[in-house]
């Protein structure tokens, strides 16, 4: 089993726009990125939309969110909120009771860094994670 990293970044390496809100968890601009994807219709069947171009694109699109195993998302992207959990608004996740993942959610992720030592004597941490997750086993 592999791991795959899927997420749009704008060519000097940002995911989302500067000050996210509740309203617009993408932050000023961040909708941007995205409608490349939103415009598709694999993008749009997944959210409950209808129509959507048809192309190589939206089909390469398709497959992947056909394999996903699991999501793995922050807490913005799973609340667009931030501080304590009892006084976000949307602490079951944005989607309210219908997500638009096919996919398990890892919706608990243990992050433990491990120092190394590189051969230069540059260090850097790796992460290993454990998770209580809705994804399959």
């Amino acid at each position: 089993m592999g791991t795959i990293v899927d997420i749009t970044t704008s060519l000097d390496g940002f995911v989302a726009g500067p000050n996210p809100t509740l309203e617009d968890p993408l932050g000023e601009g961040g909708e941007r990125l995205h409608e490349w994807a939103v415009a598709l219709e694999a993008f749009r069947e997944c959210h409950g939309m209808e129509g959507g171009e048809t192309s190589a694109d939206s089909e390469r699109l398709r497959e992947s969110v056909d394999a996903t195993g699991a999501v793995v998302m922050g807490r913005r992207m799973f609340s667009g909120g931030e501080g304590p959990w009892d006084t976000d608004p949307n602490a079951d996740g944005w989607w309210g009771d219908d997500p638009p993942f096919k996919a398990g959610l890892v919706d608990e992720l243990r992050l433990h860094l491990a120092p190394i030592l590189l051969g230069s004597g540059t260090g850097c941490r790796t992460i290993s994670a454990t998770s209580s997750s809705s994804a399959p086993q």
